[in-house]
This record gives C-alpha cells, sequence and structure tokens, in this order.
C-alpha cells in the first residue's frame, strides 16, 4: 500500500491533471471534491473518448471524464482481500479507506506485483473445516 497518496481535484482540467499525474510517475489517482471527499478514480481509460476514438479534450474538467465507482477496502482487509476486489472489477486500483471516507492509502496492481515479486503470498488463506462439534454448536449437522 502507497499511504502518500496522489490526488487530483474535481474541478481541474484534464490536461493539468495529466500533467501532474506524469510528473509524479503515476497512471491514475483518486478525485477529490473541493471538501476532500472522495468522489471517483481518474486513470488512462478514462482520457480516451472511445466513441471519438481519440483523447478526451484537454480543458474538460476532471469529474466529467472520472469513473465515478469507487473500489475501496479498510487498512486492516488482508491484501488478498483488495486482489479479489481488484479481479473482481477489473480495476488496477483500490482506495483503501476509513471511518467515514477518510483515504488513508492506495494499492495499485503495480504494489500486488512488488509483493509477489518479494515473495509475499497474497493468496487468501483457507479455512480450515469446521469439526463435527464445532458445526453442530453454529446450528449445523
Amino acid at each position: 500500500m502507497t499511504p502518500a497518496v496522489i490526488s487530483v481535484a474535481a474541478e481541474a482540467r484534464v490536461d493539468h491533471a495529466v500533467w501532474s499525474l506524469s510528473a509524479k510517475g503515476v497512471s491514475g489517482a483518486p478525485v477529490c471534491a473541493a471538501d476532500g471527499a472522495v468522489v471517483g478514480v481518474l486513470s488512462r481509460s478514462d482520457l480516451i473518448d472511445s466513441e471519438a476514438h481519440a483523447l478526451v479534450p484537454g480543458d474538460s474538467p476532471v469529474a466529467q471524464v472520472m469513473t465515478p465507482r469507487i473500489v475501496a477496502i479498510h487498512p486492516d482487509a488482508p491484501a488478498s482481500e483488495a486482489v479479489e476486489l481488484m479481479v473482481a472489477k477489473s480495476v488496477h486500483r483500490v482506495l483503501v479507506m476509513q471511518g467515514e471516507g477518510e483515504l488513508v492509502g492506495i494499492l495499485t496492481s503495480m504494489d500486488v506485483m512488488k509483493a509477489i515479486a518479494a515473495g509475499l503470498d497474497l493468496r487468501p488463506k483457507r479455512r480450515e473445516p469446521l469439526s463435527r462439534p464445532e458445526r453442530e454448536a453454529a446450528g449445523g449437522s
């Protein structure tokens, strides 16, 4: 997880946001409203107008082209949960949020690849089947 999250203002122009992200070496970022609330995510794919087969106009506001769907996890969630979300939602970044939408970090597909390269096992932990007494105590048979 990257705790120092680079974000983009919803009212910023697309060309300014792209320049800022490029200068910082990131391909996408959370989009924040004037009050600091996360309102979406801006990524490379948002910058392409698929109908016109061209880049979106640089003077467009970020809020107009961003993806409003936020995919997030709690800081205490296991990394495997973030990976599962990335796959299920077809996203390259998961926001790490706590409390009332406080952004505390971001986990990107590059972070996942670096973790795997470092030898971390990000697979979900398998749960052992319940023993018969445990099943019966849980109300099962």
